[in-house]
């Protein structure tokens, strides 16, 4: 169970910002095998916005950079791409438009060159060719990585890079034009 995360959620809801960080660090001091990086980033994530709301935006970012490092770590590169797009939108409305764009221009490049095929599972079943798992494989590999580069979109969108949109939306053509789908 997430325990400290509750506890976290609750104390930053009540305004109880400093107890609610406490409860975060520990959960992410007890590591992966109790709390999962992207709860304990999304609990960063939020508590800064808490910070932010009370006009501290200095200690916002920091926490925001805190997110970002954790978020790194992350093992499946979706987490990565979705954390990291959820960061530069905070950090765009701190009015950090600079550091928003180099997170996001990260995770497109992430998006766009997906190595984590590992977490794509496709269960053989018998009766299935050698070509027919390839085409399964091959596309859940697409889907995965036009999910991730539309969920880029949708963060270059909120933060008003327009052009950078039309740059993954070109990506997301090619690709399709290239592979097709068979789904």
């Amino acid at each position: 169970h997430d325990f400290f995360i509750d506890m976290a959620n609750i104390y930053r809801s009540i305004g109880f910002l400093e107890q609610a960080y406490e409860k975060i660090a520990h959960a992410n001091s007890l590591g992966a095998s109790k709390y999962s990086n992207s709860k304990i980033t999304d609990s960063l994530i939020d508590l800064a916005q808490s910070y932010a709301d009370i006009g501290q935006k200095e200690k916002a970012a920091k926490l925001l950079s805190e997110a970002l490092s954790i978020a790194l770590t992350n093992k499946e590169a979706k987490e990565r791409v979705w954390s990291r797009n959820k960061i530069a939108i905070s950090f765009f409305k701190l009015g950090q438009e600079n550091q928003a764009k180099q997170i996001l221009s990260d995770a497109l490049k992430l998006s766009m060159n997906i190595k984590d095929y590992y977490q794509v599972i496709i269960t053989a079943r018998v009766g299935y060719s050698d070509k027919q798992v390839d085409e399964k494989v091959r596309d859940q590999k697409a889907w995965l990585k036009m999910g991730m580069l539309l969920d880029v979109a949708e963060a270059y969108a909120i933060i008003g890079q327009k052009d950078e949109i039309e740059e993954v939306f070109s990506e997301i053509l090619k690709d399709v034009e290239k592979d097709g789908f068979s789904r």
